[in-house]
């Protein structure tokens, strides 16, 4: 038996447990790439092929890439049986995880993997949750130094004790696990489904609010083209070969700095010089911004402090006799679905200051349009203790994720474990 070492707080385990190392509970492999300039090593390749990419979830149902027999035989990648545990030891993602996957069929791997097929009397599943378990303290432990790419030292990896259970032990650990975990990914899942259904919901309750799309408007309202209600403009870009028109002077808003509301922080800045040899001006605070170019189209924000803005934003200077600046900024983003969709109608996606200055918006009174703004800002602080509360929820469903792991592993579900037929991660 080798030497166990490694993890050195040993607390004391039930009885018929014992601890060993992982070299002596299974077969260790490590991998290879064969030659990418050798087409019959991989084209028609059928043998599944493990890089760290593959490494997503516990269970693998498949790889992206697969070999051929010819590229066994003239690599150093080597088959290894169905039902091992893969390990990343080189990547890096190992700068913040240890990835832990069971390969439930048979495989090859790459030289950045190793690969533990379990010996007689140990359970595959049982032998991936005890070293997702204990992945950050090896991680952190086994880390070699002085490696340009994040690596796990092998041997003392080899030389990592596990607590072990007798098999029909690690059998019931493995159901109770699966149960547990199956539960919290429900309650995972209940999380998503509420976090997408405020978001449904206060999209719609918005629109409804502003009476978009909705001919009945109240009588009190108007509506009006943007251009009526606001000076439209777009902004400019200094030439980069030019380093004296960047630098201090004016924040220069790009696509990249809408924040969906005050933007008073910019990436870059320009000069003077910058300024008065670009067609970029200056715009007041309380200017609101909508990007017209790719991606980002409808992405939306108001200035806080006085800015320029590249080309690919249209600036909107509310005419203060007519609309409220945070009022338009709510219609602009609850009518972002409609910009996203003119903008994919060309080649290239965007929207122009001629389509914008036929957009109508509607316009209540300007007493109404303030209590609208102050009721959506009722609500976003809603929405904002809701989402802490999710956030919150689903951080603690990490956390017990990983207590149940450690809790399990340990011996200290020992006695509470029992026979029953859940599905397993992998069946």
């Amino acid at each position: 038996m080798s030497e166990v070492t490694g993890n050195a707080a040993r607390p004391e385990l039930p009885e018929g447990w014992e601890w060993r190392a992982l070299a002596d509970i299974g077969t260790w492999m490590g991998g290879g790439t064969p030659s990418k300039q050798r087409a019959e090593f991989w084209e028609g390749g059928t043998i599944p092929w493990v890089s760290p990419k593959d490494m997503k979830t516990s269970c693998l149902g498949g790889t992206q890439d697969a070999i051929t027999e010819r590229a066994v035989e003239g690599s150093s990648a080597k088959v290894f049986d169905a039902n091992s545990v893969a390990l990343v030891v080189r990547s890096g993602i190992l700068e913040h995880t240890l990835p832990v996957a069971l390969v439930p069929f048979k495989a090859t791997a790459n030289q950045d993997m190793r690969v533990v097929t379990p010996r007689a009397g140990i359970d595959a599943e049982w032998l991936m949750y005890a070293l997702q378990a204990e992945a950050e303290m090896i991680r952190r432990t086994c880390r070699k130094d002085g490696t340009t790419v994040a690596s796990i030292d092998v041997p003392k990896l080899a030389a990592w004790a596990l607590p072990v259970p007798p098999l029909d032990e690690q059998r019931r650990i493995v159901e109770r696990i699966s149960r547990l975990l199956m539960e919290i990914s429900d309650g995972e899942e209940l999380l998503d489904r509420a976090t997408l259904l405020h978001s449904v919901l206060r999209s719609r309750w918005l629109t409804d609010l502003l009476h978009l799309g909705d001919w009945s408007v109240p009588n009190t309202w108007s509506s009006r083209k943007l251009p009526e209600v606001a000076h439209l403009s777009s902004g400019g870009t200094p030439s980069r070969s030019r380093s004296d028109y960047f630098g201090p002077g004016h924040p220069w808003v790009k696509i990249g700095d809408l924040t969906e509301g005050k933007v008073v922080i910019t990436e870059e800045w320009i000069t003077d010089a910058g300024l008065a040899n670009s067609s970029a001006e200056l715009l007041p605070a309380g200017t609101v911004l909508l990007a017209m170019y790719g991606a980002s189209i409808g992405r939306t924000g108001i200035l806080g402090v006085e800015a320029a803005t590249n080309q690919a934003i249209c600036a909107m200077r509310p005419r203060s006799n007519e609309i409220n600046a945070e009022y338009l900024l709510l219609v602009l983003q609850a009518s972002k679905e409609t910009f996203v969709t003119a903008g994919y109608g060309g080649a290239q996606p965007n929207i122009s200051q001629r389509y914008l200055k036929g957009v109508r918006v509607p316009v209540p009174p300007l007493e109404e349009q303030e209590e609208i703004v102050r009721r959506v800002a009722d609500m976003a602080s809603g929405i904002a203790t809701l989402e802490r509360a999710v956030a919150q929820s689903k951080a603690q469903s990490g956390r017990l994720r990983r207590g149940v792991l450690s809790h399990a592993v340990s011996g200290a579900l020992h006695r509470e474990a029992k026979d029953s037929e859940p599905a397993s991660v992998c069946r």
